[in-house]
């Protein structure tokens, strides 16, 4: 089989994956996989595949720790809340 076909079968193997876990990590390592296999596709040597694929999976991992860190909810801090009244004795 040609290199292209693993690294598409690398990719469907990271999205299903992906589907059990329900990372979002898995999808985008599963994209980075995809980019890999469409330079094969075009003819592109190993060494630019393999590097394609990491920037790929490096510019999507940030992008989506970025986007995940943004959504996470503000929680007030503890020193915000009023202080308690003590039970008297």
């Amino acid at each position: 089989m040609a290199l292209y076909v693993y690294w598409f079968l690398l990719a469907l193997v990271l999205l299903g994956l992906e589907m059990v876990t329900g990372t979002f990590y898995l999808l985008m390592l599963s994209g980075a996989m995809a980019v890999g296999g469409f330079a094969a596709l075009l003819g592109a040597s190993v060494t630019w595949q393999l590097t394609l694929c990491a920037a790929a999976a490096v510019a999507s991992s940030g992008a989506g720790a970025r986007v995940s860190s943004a959504r996470r909810p503000r929680w007030p801090q503890p020193d915000s809340f009023p202080p308690r009244r003590r039970a008297r004795s």
